[in-house]
């Protein structure tokens, strides 16, 4: 990808790629640990690790949002980021379907799960466009 966008060889690409693929290999590291280690305890408080999933996932997003603010330590703030994202949604997503689960009254977990992915697209949505608003605010002050 880097000499799709016109980097080609030498060093700066070689260590942007090295440092890409260190901290995008750390974060499935992270969540690989998350599901292999801990999945059978995700069952005993859904709830729990569901509101833990969602703190761990803010933090992390605050520390990458951080990181301009420390360029000597891009590299450590931006692997322990997208670790703590890669685990927040991991656990998110483990603990979705026996949530969903617990909503549907018959045979319409498809419905409850297409449900809550509309949920998701429109606080998605709404996000983004706070945050372009917000920026645009920002800008022109």
């Amino acid at each position: 990808m880097l000499f799709a966008v016109g980097l080609g060889k030498g060093a700066l690409p070689t260590a942007a790629a090295l440092n890409w693929v260190l901290k995008d290999g750390l974060g499935r590291l992270g969540k690989l640990t998350v599901a292999t280690h801990f999945g059978r305890q995700f069952d005993s408080d859904l709830k729990r690790f569901r509101f833990t999933s969602s703190v761990v996932y803010d933090a992390s997003a605050a520390v990458e949002i951080m990181t301009p603010l420390f360029p000597k330590q891009f590299l450590l703030l931006a692997t322990l980021a997208n670790v703590g994202k890669s685990v927040g949604i991991t656990t998110a997503n483990v603990c979705r379907a026996p949530i969903q689960r617990s909503f549907a009254l018959g045979e319409n977990l498809a419905d409850i799960a297409a449900r809550t992915q509309a949920q998701q697209v429109v606080a998605d949505n709404l996000g983004l466009m706070f945050a372009v608003g917000l920026s645009a605010a920002v800008r022109n002050n």
